[in-house]
Protein backbone atom coordinates (compact mmCIF):
# COMPACT_ATOMS: atom_id res chain seq x y z
CA UNK A 1 0.00 0.00 0.00
CA UNK A 2 1.26 3.16 -0.82
CA UNK A 3 0.46 6.51 0.25
CA UNK A 4 0.91 10.23 -0.83
CA UNK A 5 2.58 12.09 1.42
CA UNK A 6 3.80 15.96 1.41
CA UNK A 7 7.10 16.48 0.15
CA UNK A 8 9.54 19.06 0.42
CA UNK A 9 10.52 21.16 -2.78
CA UNK A 10 12.73 19.13 -5.18
CA UNK A 11 12.53 15.75 -2.44
CA UNK A 12 12.34 12.29 -4.54
CA UNK A 13 10.85 9.91 -1.80
CA UNK A 14 8.29 7.76 -0.94
CA UNK A 15 6.48 5.76 1.52
CA UNK A 16 5.82 2.12 1.31
CA UNK A 17 4.04 0.11 3.81
CA UNK A 18 5.99 -3.19 5.04
CA UNK A 19 4.48 -5.84 7.35
CA UNK A 20 2.20 -3.26 8.28
CA UNK A 21 4.16 -0.42 9.40
CA UNK A 22 4.83 2.62 7.57
CA UNK A 23 8.22 3.16 6.26
CA UNK A 24 9.42 6.71 4.87
CA UNK A 25 12.21 6.30 2.38
CA UNK A 26 14.12 9.16 1.32
CA UNK A 27 16.28 8.91 -1.31
CA UNK A 28 20.03 10.04 -1.32
CA UNK A 29 23.00 10.47 -3.33
CA UNK A 30 24.69 9.85 0.22
CA UNK A 31 26.80 12.68 0.02
CA UNK A 32 28.47 14.06 3.20
CA UNK A 33 25.78 16.28 4.52
CA UNK A 34 22.93 14.12 3.95
CA UNK A 35 24.72 11.45 6.12
CA UNK A 36 25.26 13.76 8.77
CA UNK A 37 21.23 14.58 8.59
CA UNK A 38 20.68 11.10 9.11
CA UNK A 39 22.87 11.11 12.02
CA UNK A 40 20.81 13.89 13.48
CA UNK A 41 17.73 12.19 13.52
CA UNK A 42 16.08 11.20 16.54
CA UNK A 43 15.29 7.16 17.72
CA UNK A 44 12.35 7.19 16.76
CA UNK A 45 12.49 8.88 13.37
CA UNK A 46 15.60 6.24 12.85
CA UNK A 47 12.97 3.47 13.45
CA UNK A 48 10.78 4.81 10.90
CA UNK A 49 12.94 4.76 7.57
CA UNK A 50 14.74 2.91 5.32
CA UNK A 51 16.77 5.38 3.34
CA UNK A 52 17.84 4.17 -0.14
CA UNK A 53 21.06 5.18 -1.72
CA UNK A 54 21.19 6.16 -5.20
CA UNK A 55 24.87 6.14 -5.56
CA UNK A 56 26.22 7.93 -8.94
CA UNK A 57 29.80 7.95 -8.03
CA UNK A 58 32.57 5.40 -8.94
CA UNK A 59 33.20 5.30 -5.23
CA UNK A 60 35.36 2.41 -3.72
CA UNK A 61 32.91 -0.47 -2.72
CA UNK A 62 34.79 -1.36 0.60
CA UNK A 63 35.10 2.46 1.38
CA UNK A 64 31.27 3.11 0.73
CA UNK A 65 30.13 0.06 2.83
CA UNK A 66 32.75 1.69 5.76
CA UNK A 67 30.40 4.94 5.26
CA UNK A 68 27.40 2.83 5.37
CA UNK A 69 28.33 0.32 8.41
CA UNK A 70 27.41 2.89 11.29
CA UNK A 71 23.87 3.77 9.84
CA UNK A 72 22.88 -0.09 9.73
CA UNK A 73 22.92 0.17 13.74
CA UNK A 74 19.83 2.15 13.53
CA UNK A 75 17.60 1.00 9.70
CA UNK A 76 18.06 -1.36 6.91
CA UNK A 77 19.45 0.85 3.47
CA UNK A 78 18.72 0.21 0.09
CA UNK A 79 21.43 0.37 -1.97
CA UNK A 80 20.46 1.44 -6.12
CA UNK A 81 23.94 1.27 -8.37
CA UNK A 82 22.39 1.61 -11.60
CA UNK A 83 24.04 4.46 -12.49
CA UNK A 84 27.31 3.90 -10.94
CA UNK A 85 28.31 0.39 -11.77
CA UNK A 86 29.45 0.56 -15.85
CA UNK A 87 26.50 -2.05 -16.19
CA UNK A 88 27.95 -5.02 -14.78
CA UNK A 89 26.35 -5.07 -11.50
CA UNK A 90 29.92 -5.57 -9.67
CA UNK A 91 29.83 -3.16 -7.22
CA UNK A 92 26.19 -4.19 -5.77
CA UNK A 93 27.31 -7.71 -5.52
CA UNK A 94 30.46 -6.51 -3.65
CA UNK A 95 29.01 -4.67 -1.32
CA UNK A 96 25.91 -6.76 -0.42
CA UNK A 97 28.68 -9.83 -0.39
CA UNK A 98 30.49 -7.71 2.24
CA UNK A 99 27.82 -7.11 4.85
CA UNK A 100 28.02 -10.56 5.97
CA UNK A 101 31.49 -10.10 7.42
CA UNK A 102 29.96 -7.52 9.46
CA UNK A 103 27.46 -7.68 12.48
CA UNK A 104 24.97 -5.43 12.53
CA UNK A 105 21.23 -5.20 14.24
CA UNK A 106 20.19 -4.36 10.43
CA UNK A 107 21.25 -4.50 6.68
CA UNK A 108 21.65 -3.89 3.30
CA UNK A 109 19.58 -4.90 0.59
CA UNK A 110 19.55 -4.25 -3.56
CA UNK A 111 17.46 -2.07 -5.62
CA UNK A 112 16.96 -4.06 -8.66
CA UNK A 113 14.79 -3.20 -11.70
CA UNK A 114 12.16 -5.24 -14.04
CA UNK A 115 15.03 -5.65 -16.43
CA UNK A 116 17.06 -7.49 -14.32
CA UNK A 117 15.08 -10.66 -13.57
CA UNK A 118 16.21 -13.25 -13.63
CA UNK A 119 19.52 -13.33 -14.71
CA UNK A 120 21.19 -10.40 -12.57
CA UNK A 121 18.71 -10.79 -9.41
CA UNK A 122 19.87 -14.41 -9.89
CA UNK A 123 23.42 -13.19 -8.89
CA UNK A 124 21.85 -12.15 -4.95
CA UNK A 125 19.99 -15.34 -4.39
CA UNK A 126 22.14 -16.92 -1.28
CA UNK A 127 23.62 -13.68 -0.35
CA UNK A 128 20.89 -11.58 0.34
CA UNK A 129 17.07 -12.49 2.02
CA UNK A 130 15.41 -9.63 0.33
CA UNK A 131 15.36 -7.43 -2.59
CA UNK A 132 14.02 -4.29 -3.43
CA UNK A 133 12.24 -3.71 -6.98
CA UNK A 134 12.21 0.09 -8.32
CA UNK A 135 9.69 0.59 -10.64
CA UNK A 136 9.28 3.56 -12.93
CA UNK A 137 5.88 4.70 -13.10
CA UNK A 138 5.37 5.27 -16.30
CA UNK A 139 7.02 1.92 -17.28
CA UNK A 140 8.54 2.22 -20.43
CA UNK A 141 5.37 2.11 -23.18
CA UNK A 142 7.93 -0.54 -25.50
CA UNK A 143 8.69 -2.54 -22.60
CA UNK A 144 6.06 -4.79 -20.84
CA UNK A 145 3.15 -3.92 -19.04
CA UNK A 146 2.44 -3.72 -15.85
CA UNK A 147 1.05 -6.88 -15.00
CA UNK A 148 4.09 -9.17 -16.87
CA UNK A 149 6.44 -7.35 -14.76
CA UNK A 150 4.79 -8.13 -11.44
CA UNK A 151 4.19 -11.83 -13.19
CA UNK A 152 7.99 -11.91 -13.91
CA UNK A 153 8.66 -10.79 -10.54
CA UNK A 154 6.17 -12.86 -8.90
CA UNK A 155 7.80 -16.25 -10.48
CA UNK A 156 11.11 -15.05 -9.51
CA UNK A 157 10.36 -14.71 -6.00
CA UNK A 158 8.12 -17.95 -5.67
CA UNK A 159 11.18 -19.85 -7.22
CA UNK A 160 13.84 -18.07 -4.75
CA UNK A 161 12.38 -17.54 -1.64
CA UNK A 162 13.54 -14.07 -1.39
CA UNK A 163 11.34 -11.07 0.31
CA UNK A 164 10.98 -8.57 -2.41
CA UNK A 165 9.35 -4.86 -1.58
CA UNK A 166 8.28 -2.66 -4.13
CA UNK A 167 8.47 0.88 -5.02
CA UNK A 168 6.46 2.85 -7.57
CA UNK A 169 9.38 5.56 -8.52
CA UNK A 170 7.15 8.42 -9.65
Amino acid sequence: MFQQVPQPMGSRTTVILMFDKRYYVPILKWKKGERIALENLFEEQKSAISPLLELVDDDDSSELFESIIPHLNHYPIYVDTKNSDNGNGEPLLDIIKAQSKVATKNAIYPVLYPDDFPEYADQFVGHTDKILVRIPVPEDLEGDDQGEIFKKISQWQTKNGLQIDILLDL
